[in-house]
């Protein structure tokens, strides 16, 4: 096992209900949808599948998933669904009695984009001593992936999703334990304060980047993503990098393919996440990038992220 990476996901794992329509629904307006289906979702749960579809099944890279299900139908189906992978350690993926398990009420526009409404259920249970149990996986791991759909006690690689939690968790998060830090637009606006814009993402990175970690990823939806890194603060560096001799910046911004269609945004920053810990910085992102890319052109959230042979087929 000495030459495998190892990631362990913290987070959440939810049972997504999702409804395709035309338009999203106006405030007050009742409307019907053209289709509806199940899926397995939650972030923790979403990243950790996407990890494993590309590097588990392969023997390149271990992952494993702490998190809380309850004790229902949804419950243990979910549980199940990890256990179908072959290749997800789920012995920290707890059942918790007299709970209900995490949902995601979702619906999806005929454009690909969504509304989504979260019940934290039995992720809302992870505690402190849970992370404590499960210091056996953190111990070995090259990664460790949280998010912000359970309370943050222990983070390496931070997804700062979903936005609704900042208010309550942010003054929980010690950003000098954060090594890569992977926000979206709207994320990153809240974190730093600045209005986002294209013109201004050297100003929105410095800003992350000041608050401890090395490496600041803002996903850019369909224009792919920025990466920057804070040169001051790394021995090696990348190539074709751009410097920035301000702020000791190294920014480089990768594109997504045009895509003929998008059917479903939804897990798109998810499958990124866990397309994340299998490549190293530049052609990780251009690697998870693609990843998101292909899952937006498939219908579900898990069900959408593409394999390691998906992706050597490109």
């Amino acid at each position: 096992m000495s030459n495998q990476m190892n990631a362990v996901f913290v987070g959440s794992s939810n049972m997504d209900m999702i409804f395709h329509v035309k338009d999203l629904p106006a405030v007050g307006q009742t409307i019907l949808s053209e289709s509806f289906y199940t899926n397995f979702g939650g972030k923790g749960a979403n990243q950790a599948v996407a990890c494993a579809k590309l590097g588990g099944n392969s023997g390149k890279v271990e992952c494993a998933f702490v998190g809380r299900v309850g004790n229902d139908l949804y419950g243990e189906q979910m549980t199940q669904n990890m256990k179908n992978l072959n290749s997800i350690d789920i012995s920290q993926m707890k059942k918790i009695e007299q709970t209900n398990s995490g949902m995601a009420v979702i619906s999806v526009d005929q454009n690909g984009q969504n509304q989504i409404i979260l019940f934290q259920g039995a992720n809302a249970m992870i505690g402190k001593n849970d992370i404590d149990l499960a210091l056996n996986l953190f111990d070995k791991s090259n990664f460790i992936v949280c998010q912000l759909e359970i309370p943050i006690y222990l983070v390496t690689l931070f997804n700062p999703a979903p936005a609704f939690s900042f208010d309550i968790l942010m003054k929980e998060i010690n950003f000098n334990d954060v090594t890569i830090i992977v926000p979206n637009e709207i994320e990153a606006e809240i974190l730093t304060g600045i209005k986002f814009d294209l013109n201004n993402i050297k100003d929105v990175h410095r800003s992350l980047l000041s608050q401890g970690p090395i490496v600041s990823i803002i996903t850019l939806g369909q224009l792919g993503a920025s990466l920057c890194i804070d040169k001051r603060k790394i021995d090696k560096l990348i190539k074709n990098q751009q410097y920035d001799e301000e702020s000791d910046q190294i920014i480089i911004h990768c594109q997504a393919p045009q895509l003929a269609s998008v059917i479903d945004t939804s897990g798109a920053g998810d499958c990124f996440i866990g397309a994340l810990d299998i490549q190293i910085l530049q052609k990780c992102v251009e690697q998870s990038i693609m990843c998101a890319s292909m899952s937006v052109q498939r219908l579900g959230t898990q069900s959408s992220f593409p394999s390691a042979d998906d992706i050597h087929q490109c």
